[in-house]
Parts: C-alpha cells; sequence; structure tokens
C-alpha cells in the first residue's frame, strides 16, 4: 500500500508517544520535520528521473523543467538517443555550462544533436511527499518515517532544554530529563534510518582506509616476484 503524507505523521506522532502520548508538538511541526526529513534522506538515495532534449542544431541544450537547480546531478547522457545499444557520452565529453541567467544549460563538447535527434539524460531529484503524490518507495516507508520523528524528536528536546521550571515552587515536571528522553529517541530513530540505508550508526567511527604504493621492481631493476617474467 502507497504510503502518503497521512501515513508519515501517523508514523512520527507513534513514534513521539514513547515519551510521552500527548499534542506536544503541532501538524505543522511535524509536516515540517517530515519535509526536512525527506529532503535530508534525498541526499542519500534521490529520486531518478530520465527526461528527453530535443536536438536543434546548437550544442547548448536547455535542461528539462524536471532539473532542479543546485541539487540535481547527471548520471548519464544518451547522445543520439534511440540506437538498439544505447550510446552515453563520456563525462569529458558535456560539461553543465552556467551563463549570465545563473540557471546552467548541457553543454556538448564533442557532438551536436540535429533538429532529428533527441538527448536523454538521466539524473537526481529530491523526493516528494504529499496528501495524494509519493516518490519514496514502499520499503523505504518505514525507514524515513523514523528518520522524520528523529526531527520532531530533536524539535521537542530543544523545547524542553529551554524551559526554567514551572511557574509554581512545586517540581511538576522533570523538564531536563524529558529533553534528555527526547535526544534518545532522536538517536534510535534516525540510527534505524541509517540502519536501513547501510550507513554507521550517530557517533560511530567512519571506516578507516589507507593508501600504499607497491613497486613492482627493485630499485637495481630486478622484479620482486620470484618467476620470471614470461612464466608469470
Amino acid at each position: 500500500m502507497t504510503k502518503y503524507l497521512s501515513s508519515y505523521v501517523d508514523a512520527v506522532r507513534n513514534r513521539l508517544q514513547e515519551v510521552e502520548a500527548s499534542e506536544e508538538i503541532s501538524t505543522t511541526e511535524i509536516n515540517d520535520s517530515i519535509e526536512l526529513a525527506v529532503r535530508y534522506h534525498s541526499r542519500f538515495r534521490p529520486q531518478i528521473i530520465v527526461d528527453d532534449i530535443a536536438g536543434s542544431g546548437v550544442y547548448d541544450l536547455t535542461l528539462p523543467d524536471t532539473w532542479e537547480k543546485d541539487f540535481s546531478v547527471i548520471l548519464a547522457v544518451e547522445c543520439p538517443q534511440g540506437s538498439r545499444t544505447p550510446t552515453y557520452l563520456e563525462p569529458k565529453d558535456w560539461m553543465l555550462y552556467r551563463g549570465t541567467s545563473g540557471n546552467p544549460s548541457l553543454r556538448l563538447l564533442s557532438f551536436t544533436p540535429s533538429a532529428s535527434q533527441t538527448v536523454r539524460i538521466t539524473f537526481t531529484h529530491t523526493h516528494l511527499v504529499t496528501a495524494s503524490t509519493t516518490t519514496i518507495q514502499d520499503e523505504d516507508y518505514w525507514a524515513v518515517g523514523n528518520l522524520a520523528a528523529s526531527m520532531a524528536a530533536r524539535l521537542l528536546a530543544a523545547r524542553y532544554a529551554r524551559v526554567w521550571g514551572p511557574v509554581l515552587n512545586v517540581d511538576v515536571v522533570n523538564y531536563p530529563n524529558k529533553s534528555e528522553q527526547y535526544l534518545a529517541l532522536a538517536k534510535e530513530c534516525e540510527n534505524i534510518w541509517r540502519l536501513h540505508l547501510g550507513l554507521p550508526p550517530e557517533g560511530a567511527p567512519s571506516p578507516s582506509f589507507q593508501y600504499g604504493d607497491w613497486d613492482m621492481t627493485y630499485s637495481w631493476n630486478r622484479g620482486l616476484l620470484v618467476h620470471k617474467p614470461e612464466y608469470r
């Protein structure tokens, strides 16, 4: 079943109730948390769009309306489109050129498509979740829902961290403790999303790596291997 905005709102509220079942956060704030989570998720698993650009005998091509400025990244350029075996341009054969308008165009450096030819580009785009539309696949729903809950929990943690105490001289609510509980929930929810994407948990050390240089011969031009070159 496809998950729309209402499903994500329910997911966020259900996770927040693990601290306290109350109306401590507005629907607008939850919607903002979902939007932020969707955009953040898009950085790691973006929507992939394929669109065509009609040739016109020029090498500077206007990007399609589906192109998202300052986010979209081109993954492939098929030019010309339509061959049985797709012909993809090498990255050195095209570039994004930014003119005086500030909007980039696709500049082809080694080919100029005619009016009868089409250029097909594959690029990234942020996801969208509304009341009746979604581009996030169902298998990512629970992970993104947890990421949105993490954003909302951090908002509540900050809210309780700003509260100095009750008006009366009675310790009615332990505000610092609630702030810590929401922070703990936020980390737990984000780690569920990270695990789903194969990312290390929050605060975990990054994988280590090291570069090395392995010389294939000694300085006196003798090989490192025992066998003669003709037998290798």
